[in-house]
């Protein structure tokens, strides 16, 4: 039994000491959006400007001037044996820059998602299987967004 208590007890207390910190996220979302500029893929702009403004204070002395550049891009990801697409990739990429009112200076990062969707027995099948993907993947976009945002304008 004494061989078990003391390395439990040595692991117990190097890993307490180690220094991590969880984050508080309540603090997270303290900007607002002054004015958005977006140029792309109109459907995806639409909605990520909508998901920031509902995520942001508009009341905030903390406001941002953001610029969002998005594209969209499908290829190929599977044939079958006859030749026929049944699987196609669909690229979402948004390069979001972003600066404070109060400062001249601008800061910017890149968001990449992609999945994979089938092809369909009917064309709107397919056109239906690429608005769902394309929904998921502007829903993670958007997140992605609002995270980077929150942590880049925390640490300035």
């Amino acid at each position: 039994m004494k061989n078990f208590l003391i390395p439990f007890f040595l692991i117990l207390f190097f890993t307490t000491g180690c220094g991590y910190k969880v984050i508080d996220r309540s603090k997270f979302g303290n900007f607002g959006i002054a004015e958005m500029n977006t140029s792309g893929e109109t459907r995806i702009n639409y909605k990520i400007k909508n998901k920031l403004f509902f995520n942001t204070e508009e009341n905030n002395n903390n406001l941002i001037i953001l610029d969002l550049e998005s594209k969209k891009t499908k290829k190929i990801e599977e044939k079958n044996d006859k030749n026929e697409i049944t699987k196609y990739r669909l690229f979402i990429k948004v390069d979001v820059s972003f600066k404070k009112i109060t400062d001249t200076e601008t800061s910017s990062f890149i968001v990449k998602k992609t999945g994979i969707y089938n092809v369909g027995n009917r064309y709107t099948q397919t056109l239906s299987n690429e608005k769902k993907l394309t929904e998921i993947l502007t829903n993670d976009v958007v997140d992605e967004i609002f995270d980077e945002l929150s942590i880049k304008l925390n640490d300035i």
